[in-house]
């Protein structure tokens, strides 16, 4: 399985996740998650939510929807009721 099958299964099956978060459990160098999360938004295979600027515990996140294509090109509500 690719690197960004794995994080994106991971965000699939844990919810919205850091990056930190993500590395931390696919044992990935934070760098490398960061590139490859952004890259992996950038494509529409995961949603990035912004940091709140009210909440300094506040963090960049990541997550799969609906709306999120699969890293096979394939779209979660084309595919599951």
């Amino acid at each position: 399985m690719t690197k960004a099958c794995e994080i994106w299964t991971h965000l699939h099956e844990e919810g919205v996740r850091t990056t930190a978060e993500v590395a931390e459990a696919l044992a990935m160098d934070i760098t490398i998650a960061h590139r490859m999360l952004r890259s992996m938004a950038m494509f529409g295979e995961v949603v990035r939510f912004e940091k709140d600027p009210a909440d300094p515990k506040s963090r960049l996140s990541y997550a799969v929807t609906g709306d999120c294509v699969t890293p096979f090109g394939v779209r979660l509500k084309d595919i599951l009721p």
